[in-house]
């Protein structure tokens, strides 16, 4: 980040630091109409009434402008949801846990320049590594999250002692401060050193220092045993499915992914963070101001926010996900406009992080896809005209797919993004930056289409039938979970030729000797598909 960038941030936290506001849901409908209504005309078009779905909230200048609620809570209960139900955020309780170390340092409870060795000494690199490296995720400590076994071990309760065992025994990634790497072990250390500074759980100390006092009834730490009022289920979109998230234990999450909250108290938090309520302005400044690596550049990370530019503006972020729930917030100081999306809806046709930035490009007057775009109806046998394999100039290949009467764009079933047609030639995917204008020949067929994504550009030209793998039977069936639990403990089978190592799809054939595996095709964002073949026997 630059001086100028940064003394705009200083110079905007300065002016907003005052007196918090309560957000409540009579403020709701104090914008411009328009505004409102062309957030709502987006988001509908992502958010439908019988799937899952999720919730939006958008300040501007300290006041309610959008609040509302999309699609269901609950599948199986058949119960809508409500702006006030509340989500498990993951990640985005790393914001809390930086703010609850940034106020401990205010009260000389501890310093940021802290060693982790004068808390954790048996830890490895623990006399280099300071807190703000944790807060920064530039400690060079692994993330436990995809260490080898340990997804294996996520439906048991598993405590925060227990995952720092795991964590501990591995060598650092490089020297700390050496460069930026996500990594939930750090805030799992976080928040172990606050109960060891507190002497208190970390849900205590954060419930009695910040949730009570600022009203943030709907926050706290969930468990797989806790009643919560209001929590929704959450759900993950599989091969095409909608399905109940997996299941797993929320005991190791902790301070590093562990809360759950919803709209209103999420819009409070933001709220009491730049009125002055929580940490000073000068703490408020220092969490803002972006990381410098050992070579001094910046990392782009700052303590419990993301720091970057949007529509040209000075852009503070983060996010979060868990099994069946994701969300994005952001706030943008110069504005003073904060969004927050939550969702219990794991969906590859959208993008919370995208959702949001479009929202606030909408509010911004800023050219946003999707925005307030009206949405033609076109019949199935219209949308079938779209459908097929695009080859661009630089060999990569893209699909279009015709599924329950939707169109979607990309690479397969399982990496696609449903796009909506403004007009016979135009769609865009709301949410996202991906636009396709279409060309017809003479006849009226579909012959190239140019994908747009913000400001680069490439045409596609359409493959015949027969030259789409995916079009070939024997690419069309799905293996059984058990048989391919057989086919891989089978001793006999041999690999006669693969093509490509990225494996998508395995068609099999049943006989009355078994299952051979007839084809498989590679896919990658670079390359064609091509056909290989597999012999067991």
């Amino acid at each position: 980040m630059n001086k100028s960038f940064l003394s705009v941030v200083i110079a905007v936290l300065m002016n907003l630091a005052g007196p918090g506001r309560a957000v409540s849901q009579d403020t709701a409908d104090q914008g411009p109409p328009q505004v409102a209504a062309s957030i709502g005309q987006f988001v509908s078009q992502l958010m439908t009434s019988t799937e899952p779905g999720g919730a939006v909230i958008v300040l501007k200048d300290g006041k309610v402008i959008f609040r509302k609620a999309y699609g269901m809570a609950s599948l199986e209960l058949g119960v809508k949801m409500e702006p006030d139900m509340v989500f498990a955020i993951g990640s985005l309780t790393k914001q809390f846990t930086a703010v609850a170390a940034v106020r401990l340092a205010e009260k000389g409870r501890l310093s940021l320049t802290d060693h982790l060795g004068k808390y954790f000494p048996d830890f490895p690199g623990s006399e280099r590594i300071q807190i703000r490296h944790l807060l920064t995720h530039s400690s060079g400590i692994k993330d436990y999250i995809p260490l080898p076994g340990f997804s294996s071990r996520m439906r048991e309760d598993l405590s925060n002692e227990d995952v720092l065992e795991v964590v501990k025994k591995e060598p650092l990634e490089f020297p700390p401060g050496e460069k930026y790497s996500y990594s939930n072990s750090n805030f799992a250390l976080a928040g172990a050193i606050i109960e060891k500074v507190t002497g208190q759980e970390y849900e205590k100390f954060l419930r009695e220092t910040i949730l009570i006092p600022l009203g943030l009834n709907h926050t706290g730490v969930i468990n797989n045993t806790k009643v919560i009022p209001g929590l929704v289920n959450g759900y993950e979109l599989t091969d095409g499915q909608i399905r109940k998230a997996g299941l797993m234990s929320y005991s190791y999450l902790h301070a590093a992914g562990g809360l759950c909250t919803n709209i209103d108290d999420l819009a409070k938090w933001n709220s009491a963070l730049f009125g002055g309520q929580i940490i000073s302005r000068a703490s408020l400044v220092e969490c803002l101001t972006p990381n410098k690596l050992n070579n001094g550049q910046s990392s782009g990370m700052g303590i419990g926010w993301f720091v970057d530019t949007l529509y040209g503006r000075p852009y503070l972020y983060h996010g979060g996900g868990i099994y069946g729930f994701v969300n994005h917030t952001l706030f943008l100081p110069e504005e003073n406009l904060y969004v927050a999306v939550l969702r219990n809806f794991i969906n590859r046709s959208t993008d919370t992080r995208r959702i949001a930035e479009a929202i606030a490009g909408i509010v911004l007057g800023e050219d946003v896809p999707g925005k307030a775009t009206k949405i033609v109806s076109l019949s199935p046998e219209q949308l079938s005209r779209y459908v097929g394999l695009y080859k661009f100039d630089d060999d990569s290949v893209r699909r279009i797919m015709l599924i329950d009467g939707r169109l979607y764009y990309g690479i397969d079933e399982n990496r696609k993004v449903e796009i909506f047609p403004e007009s016979l030639t135009r769609f865009h995917q709301p949410g996202g930056r991906v636009q396709l204008e279409f060309q017809f020949d003479g006849r009226g067929e579909v012959v190239s289409m140019v994908a747009k994504a913000g400001e680069q550009s490439k045409t596609g030209i359409k493959q015949p039938p027969s030259s789409d793998p995916s079009d070939s039977p024997l690419c069309r069936p799905k293996i059984p979970g058990q048989v391919m639990d057989n086919l891989v403990n089978q001793p006999s089978v041999r690999l006669i030729f693969v093509l490509d190592s990225k494996i998508r799809n395995l068609a099999i054939q049943q006989s009355q000797i078994g299952y051979s595996l007839l084809a498989l095709y590679g896919i990658g964002p670079e390359h064609d598909p091509g056909v290989s073949r597999l012999k067991f026997g």
